[in-house]
């Protein structure tokens, strides 16, 4: 299984997402409340051993399509992401991570930062990105 595959399996179990109508990689819907990841890939080794192994760095961004045409809908979905990254935080102290194939093993997730992305036109539906990172040990 490869590293989007996994990633997009756990962020699934997400009890903050569980009742958007869909997820989908690279792409989300016009309409709101569904939600993609998408893979901005490896970024360089944070650490390499002299075994070869090495602990690298994963970067996604989880974007959410929502309503955006009120204050009060703006604050919510802000508050989504926070909700977000405290379960992240809260898996990761759980160790309760992706499970990778190939010899790589996850050790911890974080969200980065996260902001209103795009507004249509009209105001009224807008997306959100939330970047995140995944830390694993590989080789």
């Amino acid at each position: 299984m490869s590293i989007i595959e996994s990633v997009t399996e756990f962020i699934s179990t997400c009890p903050y997402l569980s009742e958007m109508a869909a997820i989908y990689t690279d792409y989300t819907d016009s309409e709101p409340d569904n939600y993609g990841i998408a893979d901005y890939g490896e970024g360089e080794p944070i650490s390499t051993y002299m075994d070869g192994s090495a602990v690298c760095q994963h970067n996604f961004a989880l974007y959410f399509r929502t309503y955006t045409n009120s204050d009060r809908e703006r604050i919510e979905a802000t508050g989504f992401f926070e909700k977000f990254s405290d379960w992240l935080d809260i898996q990761t102290r759980k160790r309760n991570l992706p499970k990778l194939s190939d010899g790589k093993s996850a050790e911890s997730m974080r969200a980065a930062n996260a902001m209103l992305f795009s507004q249509d036109e009209d105001g009224v539906k807008g997306l959100y990105q939330a970047q995140f990172i995944l830390i694993y040990e590989k080789g």
